[in-house]
């Protein structure tokens, strides 16, 4: 399960931008991701974790609105709460508050700053997780341009704090 948790974050990262194809096989039927009225660029994506047998839905896209974007967080604390998902920040992962970093991996080696926020659902049966990212990047300028970068991804539901305690610490920062 180790292993699952760790590719899953690095899947939602990586993969999820690889494809612009509408839903196909899906494997959450019952659950529409809602994207937000003004979004752009658009891409879906449907597929395995890597080396696995979990099954991701994921969709991506690009809005225009100013930080903190509190109305783009109050639609999908809106959205999610209708089908039945509640908040779900106890294992300290997606707790909704925003961070800022330097990134190298954006523009070629040039650390560029980041707002990013995570922040995950949970449906009742705790089967289930929606985790959204929601990221600002600064342009090469130094300025920020109201650019807010939106990942969306519906997973099975892993416990971190569970995780921990089967695996240890190591597993968060060890392969």
């Amino acid at each position: 399960m180790k292993k699952i948790i760790v590719i899953s974050f690095i899947f939602l990262f990586t993969y999820c931008s690889k494809s612009t194809k509408v839903f196909k096989n899906d494997p959450y039927p019952n659950i529409e991701i809602p994207i937000y009225k003004s979004a752009k660029k658009i891409k879906y994506y449907i597929g395995k974790i890597p080396n696995t047998d979990v099954e991701v839905k994921s969709v991506r896209f690009v809005i225009k609105t100013a930080f903190p974007a509190m109305k783009v967080i109050e639609f999908y604390n809106e959205n999610f709460k209708k089908i039945g998902f509640s908040h779900y920040y106890e294992d300290n992962y997606g707790k909704g508050n925003w961070g800022k970093f330097g990134d190298a991996t954006i523009h070629k080696n040039i650390i560029v700053d980041v707002r990013q926020l995570i922040k995950t659902w949970i449906n009742k049966d705790r089967k289930t997780r929606i985790i959204i990212v929601l990221k600002y990047i600064k342009n090469l300028d130094d300025n920020w341009n109201n650019e807010l970068f939106v990942l969306c991804q519906i997973q099975p539901f892993y416990n971190l704090n569970d995780v921990k305690k089967e695996f240890g610490e190591q597993f968060l920062i060890n392969k």
